[in-house]
C-alpha cells in the first residue's frame, strides 16, 4: 500500500498543462520535448506581448524581480499563490 504525499504546485500549472496536452494531441509531434520548449517559448512571448514588457520586467524564470514588485506593491504579500496536490505514492 502506497504512502499519501502533499506536494505544493504553483497556481496554473493545470492550464498551462492542459493547453500543452491539447497542442500535443493536435499536432502529434515526433519530439515532444522540442516542441514543448516552442509551445511555451510561445506561450512567453505572447503574454509579454499583451502585457508589455518594460511594464512588467520578468527575470529568467518569468516571475516579475523583487525590485518591481517591491516598488509596485510595498503592503502586499509577496507569498506565491499555491494549489495543493496529494500524490499516492505506489
Amino acid at each position: 500500500m502506497g504512502s499519501l504525499i502533499k506536494v505544493a504546485v504553483p497556481e496554473g500549472i493545470g492550464s498551462a498543462m492542459e493547453s500543452l496536452t491539447k497542442a500535443i494531441l493536435e499536432e502529434q509531434p515526433v519530439d515532444i520535448y522540442k516542441f514543448s520548449y516552442k509551445h511555451f517559448q510561445m506561450k512567453v512571448q505572447r503574454r509579454q506581448e499583451a502585457v508589455g514588457s518594460a511594464d512588467s520586467p520578468l527575470d529568467e524564470d518569468n516571475t516579475r524581480s523583487k525590485e518591481s514588485t517591491t516598488e509596485e506593491n510595498k503592503d502586499t504579500p509577496t507569498q506565491p499563490h499555491l494549489e495543493e496536490l496529494q500524490i499516492t505514492a505506489v
